[in-house]
């Protein structure tokens, strides 16, 4: 979906990248005329993310090692062997690491996809994210709504911060989507897809 969605000169940001399958994939959809920024937050993982940018060759990509939030400062990060979990921690394990908002990461360009996979954080992450998300096009993101209420935060408020923006929300359908009801919860860790109207032709 993410090769569908990006064409040559887009700009894709990878919000929890982990060690880039989802950005290398972008950097060869958007080519050396697009921008890839890709942000991960635990520095053992960032190595590896950095690794494989190198290794593929893309000069399109950015990499940011940094947690994403609704303020500037320092967070501990979790960093264990399951790295595809790792996230913010609230009694002081983990490594320490910057946080800062989205919107002080990328410039204030057209995005044409976002992808935001942050195990619950996500409210956070999109409440410092105001001139982003008014840039974006479309955003895959994962919701689930127990990881959620760990930061404080409910499905509802997520949604409803993207239908602020502009945003309409669908789940994914197999190969389609399906346009999500107002009073839609989804299952656990369910990938979906918020998209501005008009911007994708074969959804809306």
């Amino acid at each position: 979906m993410i090769a569908e969605i990006l064409q040559e000169g887009d700009v894709f940001v990878d919000v929890g990248a982990n060690i880039g399958t989802h950005s290398l994939v972008a950097a060869h959809s958007v080519g050396e005329k697009g921008t890839v920024y890709s942000v991960e937050a635990n520095p053992r993982i960032a190595k590896f993310l950095s690794m494989n940018v190198g290794l593929n060759k893309f000069s399109n990509v950015e990499i940011v090692n940094s947690a994403v939030g609704d303020c500037k400062g320092i967070i501990s990060f979790s960093d264990g062997f399951l790295d595809d979990v790792n996230r913010p921690t609230s009694d002081g394990s983990g490594v320490a690491v910057p946080m800062r908002k989205l919107d002080d990461i990328v410039p204030n360009i057209p995005v044409r996809l976002l992808k935001i996979d942050v195990e619950g954080y996500e409210f956070q992450v999109l409440s410092g994210a105001k001139t982003v998300l008014q840039n974006t096009s479309i955003i895959l993101f994962e919701a689930n709504p127990r990881r959620v209420t760990d930061f404080s935060g409910n499905i509802q408020q997520i949604f409803q911060i993207l239908r602020d923006a502009g945003f309409r929300i669908f789940k994914l359908i197999g190969n389609n989507v399906e346009l999500a009801p107002c009073d839609f919860l989804p299952s656990e860790g369910q990938d979906l897809l918020a998209i501005k109207p008009g911007v994708w032709d074969k959804f809306c």
